[in-house]
């Protein structure tokens, strides 16, 4: 996987060095939260999630704005055949979450999927009582459908077309990052 860089940060793929902090990152109540799993993540758990994680089926990034690592988004359960993916970020540095950065970091993945991977559509389940990822996900083009993983689990699908239309929204903003 190739590193990612555009619109003032970088996307560095996830090395085997990076799972302690992601793993400690990912226990913080502060981000724990807004996570469908919120249980403590062990040592051996998160071996077991980077082990996972290591196929042409994923695309896991660790995002640095400064040279300095505050967050991971990944596109995962890539499906070359349907052309689809399921998307995911989250930033473990709250100063940064209310910043033009998590539309940075979206917009610079997005184009790696539709125009690196050739995909058609991206999608992402989110918690109905995640208010700022339902805001965050619509205003960047993503649709919710009626469909539920489970109860409270909402899908929200996100065109090849819909995608560049939210470029081009945000691009004035983006250019001075």
């Amino acid at each position: 996987m190739k590193t990612l860089q555009g619109y003032g940060v970088t996307l560095e793929p996830v090395k085997h060095s990076d799972i302690e902090m992601v793993r400690n990152w990912r226990n913080d109540p502060n981000v724990a939260g807004f996570m469908h799993f919120r249980d403590h993540i062990t040592r051996e758990m998160q071996e077991k999630w980077f082990q996972s994680i290591n196929s042409p089926s994923n695309a896991y990034f660790i995002i640095f704005i400064d040279n300095r690592p505050v967050g991971m988004t990944e596109l995962k359960k890539i499906d070359h055949a349907q052309k689809t993916a399921e998307g995911g970020i989250f930033f473990h540095d709250s100063t940064l979450r209310h910043s033009i950065y998590p539309y940075a970091v979206i917009l610079l993945r997005n184009r790696f999927g539709f125009n690196d991977l050739k995909l058609n559509s991206l999608y992402a389940h989110i918690l109905d009582d995640n208010h700022r990822a339902i805001r965050f996900n619509r205003s960047l083009g993503y649709i919710p459908t009626e469909q539920c993983e489970e109860p409270g689990k909402r899908l929200y699908i996100l065109t090849r077309d819909r995608f560049f239309e939210s470029v081009a929204k945000y691009r004035n903003i983006l250019e001075k990052l």
